[in-house]
């Protein structure tokens, strides 16, 4: 592992003013063409059962995808909370490639179901927690993955890794950042094992490229931990199961100008190998006997 302290400018993002109306639950069902912005895909839970709805979850709404697939592309929405795979047997998945979605509260990504969050471009903003595998119900299996390769995930509480409580049990939680930027005010990898009634509770993290940005002020705490999670595997680069030289994962603690310390990890960029480079020798002398 790398560590070294360096000051960067101020990357801060505006906090979420948490709504004051009760949220009301929209369920994404997609007959349409599965987009978030098309009013049709939505349902609406008017308190006693669920009705058609040709309207958008707006700032006070809670949006759901249980066993659906949305596709946020542009524009910029708000929401009280998103919700993905709630209940057992639930597989649901959010796409966000464009444009701004805002969660003034809470992201859970797989309740009691498999939930998956995909970010490839655009900008998620969460108020809140953003809790993968926040369920609360005993003996519940499932996955719930995060995978970013580009854009900018703000996280203001959170990101839990995943979000175990005392009912918690054979949960996996897993975070690809293939590319783009995670900022977040705390991180946790939590694996819990060995009673019965918990038999397997697993979070990892695999960096191929992007940043992830933990605002602790405890930063020698913080890096400690981290380079253990680095050191049982749990925190890899490149999908490499270890890394026993400390070499892939660069673990940096720096300093804004107002004196706020905060935490980067990325993976190392990995050199040019010698077969690759044999094999690129090849291709040249090839194309020069072509001439």
């Amino acid at each position: 592992m790398f560590t070294r302290t360096i000051a960067f400018a101020s990357v801060g993002f505006a906090l979420l003013a948490t709504p004051s109306v009760r949220a009301v639950d929209y369920p994404f069902a997609g007959p349409i063409n599965g987009n978030w912005n098309t009013e049709g895909n939505w349902d609406f839970w008017n308190g006693s059962e669920i009705a058609d709805t040709l309207t958008l979850p707006g700032p006070s709404d809670h949006a759901i995808m249980d066993s659906t697939t949305a596709v946020f592309t542009a524009g910029s929405t708000t929401v009280s909370k998103l919700s993905i795979a709630r209940f057992n047997g639930n597989n649901g998945a959010l796409r966000v490639t464009g444009g701004m979605l805002s969660v003034t509260t809470e992201v859970h990504v797989g309740e009691q179901g498999n939930g998956a969050l995909y970010l490839d471009g655009g900008t998620l903003n969460v108020g809140g927690n953003f809790r993968l595998s926040a369920g609360e119900t005993l003996n519940q299996t499932q996955t719930s993955n995060l995978e970013v390769t580009g854009g900018v995930l703000n996280i203001t509480g959170g990101l839990e890794v995943p979000a175990l409580g005392w009912n918690d049990s054979s949960r996996n939680a897993s975070i690809q950042l293939l590319g783009g930027t995670i900022n977040t005010g705390s991180f946790s990898l939590k694996t819990f094992g060995g009673i019965a009634a918990f038999p397997e509770i697993f979070g990892s993290l695999n960096i191929t490229e992007g940043t992830l940005r933990i605002n602790q002020a405890d930063e020698g705490f913080r890096i400690n931990e981290l380079q253990g999670w680095v050191n049982d595997g749990r925190i890899t680069a490149y999908g490499m199961q270890s890394d026993p030289d400390g070499t892939r994962i660069l673990i940096e603690s720096a300093v804004e100008p107002g004196g706020q310390n905060y935490i980067t990890v990325t993976a190392v960029p990995e050199p040019v190998g010698l077969a690759g480079v044999a094999i690129a020798g090849v291709l040249m002398l090839r194309r020069r006997q072509a001439r």
